[in-house]
């Protein structure tokens, strides 16, 4: 998640204030166990709301997968 701070942040101070009207924002795409998810979304909720909107606004996309164990003790 450390990256996708650091990634944020990169965008961030790299815009000029005249660039403000091009900014279209950061898709955030998440596959994968729910707690993957989870921390994903955690670290997107960590993101500061001037940071936020300096790059135009986060939306995060998500799908999680959920794994089920089937036995048969017979």
């Amino acid at each position: 998640m450390r990256k996708l701070h650091v990634d944020i942040n990169a965008a961030s101070k790299t815009r000029e204030k005249k660039d403000i009207l091009d900014i279209m924002g950061v898709i955030v795409g998440i596959y994968g166990p729910v707690e993957l998810v989870g921390d994903v979304i955690d670290a997107v909720g960590g993101v500061d709301g001037d940071r936020r909107c300096h790059v135009g606004g986060i939306e995060v996309y998500e799908e999680y997968v959920i794994f089920l164990v089937v036995s048969s003790n017979s």
